[in-house]
């Protein structure tokens, strides 16, 4: 059997295969790129829209929505965005997903029952649900309950309510003093 001798290219056949590659590396270049390339596209704001506004708006653009996470706002009402990622106005690929923030509205709580509680205990009280006692406590003569005392509260008990509100009391003075007749 005879063994094949492999030929050893000459200099002018490495140079056109170099030639070859080149041109084959640069077409696929263009022609990878022309089918994967995507467009950019601005964001719009979606902020202070529903979020079906908002989907609507983001696809319109080419661009998707998912809620990211959802969170209260004292003054952004339930269901609307709060913010967004990437930014209204930010440049981006199309197909891209925004993420929303979305409102649940404000935070609200219980009103807790202040009712016979020391004025620093119903404050303590207060406070740790939220809400904000009143600055002007005022104070009544009252025989039916220990001096320092709540006896009235406004909103009642249990009311549902806006955290950060404010919540009013009144506190006994303590029975009225009996003033002894003069002689």
């Amino acid at each position: 059997m005879r063994k094949l001798k492999a030929k050893k290219l000459s200099p002018i056949g490495w140079v056109v295969l170099a030639v070859i590659l080149l041109f084959l590396t640069i077409m696929s270049y263009y022609i990878l790129g022309f089918y994967f390339k995507v467009k950019d596209v601005r964001v719009p704001d979606v902020s202070n829209k529903t979020t079906s506004d908002a989907a609507v708006l983001l696809k319109e653009s080419g661009l998707k929505a998912e809620i990211d996470f959802e969170s209260h706002h004292m003054e952004i009402p339930m269901g609307l965005v709060i913010d967004q990622n990437p930014s209204g106005g930010s440049i981006v690929k199309k197909n891209r997903t925004v993420k929303l923030n979305v409102s649940l509205g404000p935070e609200k709580n219980k009103i807790p029952d202040l009712l016979g509680l020391p004025l620093r205990d119903a404050k303590i009280e207060i406070e740790n649900s939220g809400f904000i006692l009143y600055p002007e406590v005022e104070f009544v003569f009252n025989s039916k309950v220990p001096k320092g005392c709540i006896f009235q509260q406004s909103p009642r008990p249990d009311t549902i309510m806006e955290v950060g509100k404010e919540v009013r009391v009144v506190a006994s003075k303590g029975s009225k003093p009996v003033q002894k007749p003069k002689p």
